[in-house]
């Protein structure tokens, strides 16, 4: 598996289209949270249709496509849309946190320290650029239907 994008990259994206495992759009790419050596953990995403809630979702896995200008996250839209909620312009917080883990089942990290004790790296919240106006997108899939392979749909 390639290297996971730096957090520049997925500052580009902030307001592009967020699409599923199967290539389905799922929202808008509204925020993210990263630690602090700049490694994003969680994204932020507005899903269609829930323009009120944003859901969380990991950073683990997500393919910028540079060329198209989408993110692909490796769940399904179910999935994505049923995530726990938390507003871009909150802290994510270590309970929260291990919700998230459990919710997608995945271990949650600790950085060992002297004595055998851990803790948990810290979070910051990147929220969307005002400057960055979201874009409308009439796009319903990204599947391209001759190969099952994320396209450009209605772009």
């Amino acid at each position: 598996m390639p290297p996971m994008p730096a957090s520049e990259s997925f500052e580009d994206f902030l307001g592009e289209e967020v699409v599923d495992c199967e290539g389905e759009t799922v929202g808008t790419f509204a925020c993210y949270w990263e630690r602090d050596e700049g490694k994003p953990m969680w994204l932020g995403i507005d899903c269609d249709g829930d323009q009120k809630q944003t859901r969380v979702a990991p950073a683990k896995g997500a393919r910028l496509n540079v060329k198209q200008t989408y993110i692909s996250l490796p769940f399904t839209r179910e999935k994505i849309e049923q995530a726990p909620c938390l507003d871009c312009d909150a802290e994510l917080d270590a309970a929260f946190e291990d919700r998230l883990y459990a919710y997608f089942g995945m271990p949650a990290p600790h950085v060992p320290l002297s004595g055998g004790a851990t803790v948990r790296p810290e979070l910051k919240r990147i929220p969307t650029s005002p400057a960055r106006a979201l874009k409308p997108d009439s796009s319903q899939s990204r599947k391209d239907s001759s190969n099952g392979s994320p396209s450009a749909g209605g772009r």
